[in-house]
C-alpha cells in the first residue's frame, strides 16, 4: 500500500479496512475484533456491503446489538471505511442543549410578565393562579437546567466554576437561609436558623457554597413536607465548618440513604420531588471544598444531613480568579434553588417580578 501506510492504520482505535473491487484487501486490529465476519481477498459482509454501495456515504447502524457509524470515501487504494461507536446520549453537547433551553424559558417567562398586566386587570384569583403554575415550572426547569450545567461542568472541568475568593461563610448562608424562611412557611414548613458563629472567614466559591445550602435545604423542605420543620445550623470545630439541616420527616431506611449518594440511583420516587439532581450537586461541591458529606438517621425520626468544609485561608492558594458570571439571568437564586420545594403560590406574578 502506497497511499496509506498500514502501520499508521494498525495503530487507530478505529475499526478501519479498504475495499477494492467488491474485495477487503486490509483491515486493522480493531476492525478484524469488531468484525468477526470481515475477511481478507473477500467480499464485505452483506450487513456492511449494503452502506457501501456508493463511493462516498456515512451510515448509522447497528452491528452485534452495538451502534456505529460508518464513514466511507474513495481514495488511490480504494474505498476507505471507518467505523466508529455512536456516541451515548450523554456526549451530545451539553452546553448547546442547556443554552438552547434558557432561551425558551427566558421567552416563556417574559410572555408570563407581559401577560401578567392583563390577568390582574381581570381581578381574577383563578388567572393570578394560572399564571402562578407557569412561573413555577419555570423556575423549576431553571432550576434542573442550572443544576445539569453545574454538574457537568464540575464533572469535566471543574475550573471552568471553581473560583474561590475570600468570603463570610456565616454571613452568606445565614442570609440565604433567612430569606428562604418566608418561602419555607409558603410551604407550611417551619425552617429556623441557628449559630453562634457572627463571621466565618473562607476561601471558597461564593456561587457553589449558595447552591450547596440550598440544594440541601430543598431536599430538607421535601423531606420534612407540609406541617413539619427543618432546623438549620452552622457550627465551627477547629479548622472545620459544620454545617447541619435535620428535618422532621420520616425516618429514611439505610437503603433511602444509598440513594441519596448514588448516581445510578434515583432518589426521587415522585416526578414531582425532581430527579435527584441536587444532592449529587451538593455532594460534588463538597468534595471541591475538601469536605464530607454525611447523611444520618435520628433517633426521634427525620434525616440529618451534615456538609463539613476544611477552612481554607485565601494566603494558603494566592491564585488570584475573578468571581464568574451571574448565570441566573436576573432571577432570584433562592427561588431557583428551592423551586422543587415550594408551592405555586410562592411564584406569584407580583412575587417573581
Amino acid at each position: 500500500m502506497e497511499f496509506l501506510s498500514t502501520h499508521l492504520l494498525d495503530a487507530f482505535p478505529d475499526a478501519i479496512f479498504i475495499v477494492r473491487e467488491n474485495r477487503v484487501v486490509f483491515c486493522n486490529h480493531t476492525a478484524a475484533a469488531t468484525i468477526p465476519d470481515l475477511t481478507l481477498n473477500a467480499p464485505p459482509p452483506e450487513d456492511l456491503a449494503l452502506c457501501l454501495a456508493s463511493s462516498n456515504t456515512v451510515s448509522a447502524f447497528l452491528l452485534n446489538g452495538v451502534s456505529y457509524t460508518l464513514s466511507a470515501s474513495l481514495t488511490e487504494e480504494g474505498q476507505l471505511v471507518i467505523l466508529r461507536r455512536t456516541n451515548p446520549i450523554n456526549s451530545i453537547h451539553i452546553p448547546d442543549l442547556l443554552d438552547y433551553l434558557r432561551v425558551q424559558m427566558n421567552n416563556l417567562m417574559a410572555a408570563s410578565q407581559l401577560l401578567a398586566p392583563t390577568v390582574q386587570s381581570l381581578n381574577s384569583s383563578r388567572y393570578t393562579d394560572y399564571l402562578s403554575v407557569i412561573n413555577q415550572s419555570v423556575y423549576r426547569l431553571l432550576q434542573t437546567t442550572s443544576n445539569t450545567e453545574m454538574l457537568y461542568s464540575l464533572e469535566r472541568d471543574p475550573s471552568q466554576l471553581y473560583r474561590p475568593v475570600s468570603l463570610d461563610l456565616a454571613a452568606l448562608w445565614s442570609e440565604a437561609t433567612q430569606q428562604a424562611i418566608p418561602l419555607a412557611k409558603q410551604a407550611n414548613v417551619a425552617l429556623s436558623y441557628q449559630s453562634k458563629i457572627p463571621c466565618l472567614p473562607f476561601y471558597g466559591d461564593r456561587s457553589l457554597l449558595l447552591s450547596l445550602l440550598l440544594a440541601l435545604l430543598s431536599n430538607s423542605l421535601k423531606a420534612a413536607g407540609s406541617g413539619g420543620w427543618v432546623s438549620v445550623t452552622l457550627d465551627r470545630s477547629g479548622n472545620r465548618a459544620t454545617l447541619s439541616l435535620k428535618d422532621s420527616g420520616n425516618t429514611a431506611d439505610p437503603l433511602d440513604l444509598t440513594a441519596l449518594f448514588d448516581p445510578y440511583v434515583k432518589a426521587c420516587p415522585q416526578p414531582s420531588d425532581g430527579v435527584g439532581l441536587g444532592i449529587l450537586l451538593a455532594r460534588r461541591i463538597t468534595t471541591l471544598h475538601n469536605g464530607t458529606l454525611i447523611a444520618t438517621t435520628e433517633p426521634d425520626g427525620g434525616l440529618r444531613i451534615t456538609v463539613s468544609l476544611l477552612i481554607v485561608r485565601s494566603s494558603e492558594d494566592p491564585t488570584f480568579r475573578s468571581p464568574r458570571p451571574d448565570a441566573d439571568g436576573g432571577f432570584s437564586p433562592i427561588l431557583i434553588g428551592l423551586a422543587d420545594a415550594l408551592p405555586a403560590e410562592s411564584f406569584a406574578p407580583l412575587d417573581v417580578e
